[in-house]
């Protein structure tokens, strides 16, 4: 059963504002998903419903389309997300240095929030700068040639 979720009427706001400028009520559909994460912790099952309803989309197209975008978690998650891409271009430029230093700064592994809800890591299949390798976001920032002694700069920025 999902536990129905009540819109922040900012959200609401902020669609009607947005409704001329698209073709569809649905063409609004993913940066709904992302607007709301200033307003919801995350894209539950309620509030993928509730925004279904509000855009005139069926849920189960509401939660196929955030199923499918790292960007809109649809679990609790840390104030600030780090997703770092595990890729290849980013694994054979030293990924996985930059995923074990955040691992140990933080105190938490790859899928787990910080004991203080501040961050939650995770790695990513693609963040596509990998002509920049390797490339990690904090939210919607991305960093790029990003090396194990630049995490400290970049938790400071986010924080």
């Amino acid at each position: 059963m999902t536990v129905a979720v009540q819109l922040h009427p900012e959200l609401r706001k902020w669609v009607e504002e947005r409704l001329a400028r698209y073709p569809t009520r649905r063409s609004l559909l993913v940066p709904t998903l992302m607007q709301a994460q200033k307003y919801h912790d995350y894209a539950s099952p309620g509030l993928m419903q509730a925004v279904g309803e509000l855009l005139e989309v069926p849920a189960s197209e509401v939660m196929s389309v955030a199923s499918f975008y790292t960007l809109i978690p649809k679990h609790p998650v840390g104030k600030h997300v780090i997703q770092v891409c595990h890729n290849v271009s980013c694994y054979l430029r030293g990924c996985d240095e930059v995923i074990a230093h955040l691992e140990e700064r933080l105190g938490c592994k790859v899928g787990e929030t910080t004991e203080d809800g501040k961050f939650t890591l995770v790695t990513v299949e693609c963040l596509a700068a990998c002509g920049s390798a390797p490339v990690m976001m904090v939210d919607e920032k991305l960093y790029e040639n990003v090396r194990p002694e630049m995490v400290e700069q970049i938790l400071a920025e986010a924080d």
